[in-house]
């Protein structure tokens, strides 16, 4: 620790425990065993507020820090022996802890699981199941479909309804055909893509993989692959894919965090991102490159 109370250099990640995943692997990790306040409430660890000294320590149940800036050992020399004793020991040291923390009882019944919300992506009040245009505002009338209009009175073409002098244009999902598939049918893609070239295995761990890209008008879909890489090209399987839903044009930040990400050991890697209306009609790959570091 520095003179600022900082973890000095790669002591900071050695704090860092993994566990299995489990209830019982995390308790047979130095997390375990948990501590309880010696005051608890019953069926309680604590109760999250009153500092008290606890049990349940396996080496002790105090804590102390040292470092610069905090108190030095006190000593005093035997006079008997010569020796050097350690009246006080460097540092602050306490045993009052605030536990907070609930026992299981199998006894107890089970809380209600809340209602799932329907997903509703566009929020135009007409859910994804039952929403034929999910990206794209339209009333329930039009099954969640844009309506478009008032327009001059024509012969209803492949697509359309004619009522009156208004056209309601019923948008379908998927690849745009006709008139309007001109700009629509138009390939997707981003650009500016950015990311960090050289990212540490603690980094990654702790905030995933972060960057940048611009994308355009029109685009639902964002798939990210991430791939080995050899002389400056993607190798294998994708270790890691998934999607995401940019919420409007332009600029589009992304954090990508995963148990497969944490898992990347140091070496060469490459990004692959397309852009499409659907995961059907992706557009073309822009890669970036990066490397893990230890």
């Amino acid at each position: 620790m520095d003179a600022n109370g900082d973890l000095v250099g790669g002591k900071r990640a050695a704090q860092r425990e993994e566990t299995d995943g489990s209830f019982d692997g995390t308790l047979l990790s130095p997390i375990g065993p948990f501590l309880r306040s010696t005051s608890a409430p019953a069926g309680y660890l604590g109760n999250g507020v009153t500092p008290t000294t606890v049990t349940g320590g396996s080496v002790r149940n105090t804590v102390t820090v040292t470092g610069p800036g905090l108190p030095e050992a006190v000593t005093q020399t035997d006079p008997t022996t010569g020796e050097t004793i350690i009246v006080k020991p460097a540092g602050l040291t306490t045993d009052k802890f605030v536990v907070e923390g609930k026992m299981f009882d199998p006894a107890a019944p089970m809380p209600v699981p809340p209602t799932p919300i329907p997903l509703d992506s566009d929020g135009d009040g007409v859910i994804d199941s039952f929403d034929r245009c999910a990206f794209q505002v339209g009333p329930a009338s039009n099954g969640g479909c844009p309506i478009i209009g008032p327009g001059p009175k024509a012969q209803p073409a492949q697509g359309q309804q004619s009522a009156g002098n208004t056209t309601i244009i019923q948008v379908i999902p998927g690849p745009a055909r006709g008139v309007l598939g001109a700009t629509a049918s138009s390939p997707l893609s981003v650009s500016q893509l950015t990311l960090a070239r050289r990212i540490s295995v603690t980094r990654l761990r702790l905030q995933g993989l972060r960057g940048s890209m611009s994308v355009k008008q029109g685009t639902n879909v964002l798939r990210f692959g991430v791939y080995k890489a050899r002389n400056g090209q993607k190798t294998g399987r994708a270790l890691y894919t998934t999607t995401r839903t940019p919420t409007h044009a332009g600029l589009f930040r992304f954090s990508l965090r995963s148990s497969k990400l944490s898992k990347l050991k140091p070496g060469r890697y490459v990004m692959e991102v397309r852009a499409g209306r659907s995961a059907a009609s992706l557009g073309a790959v822009r890669q970036v490159a990066f490397t893990v570091t230890r």
